[in-house]
């Protein structure tokens, strides 16, 4: 993604990717919250801080709201909403 692309899509989800070719488990799945300079602010999961990414390590999700969960060692993504 691109620093403009995410300046624009403020509030949407996004999947981290930390690596090609990394194992599911290890995706990060978040709200993008702020763009400065070069970094994209994303708040993943339940964490109330939002930490800098790299714009080119995300993708959108495809989904206009999500919400996670986090249990006992479980992560349940449940979409609320589909874009067209």
């Amino acid at each position: 993604m691109k620093i403009t692309e995410a300046a624009a899509n403020i509030g949407r989800s996004v999947t981290y990717t930390p690596f090609e070719g990394c194992d599911s488990d290890q995706l990060e799945f978040g709200i993008i919250t702020e763009v400065r300079h070069s970094n994209v602010f994303v708040r993943y999961g339940s964490e109330l801080q939002s930490k800098a990414t790299n714009p080119e390590d995300l993708k959108f999700e495809g989904t206009a709201t999500e919400t996670i969960f986090y249990g006992d060692n479980e992560k349940i993504r449940v979409v609320t909403s589909k874009e067209d």
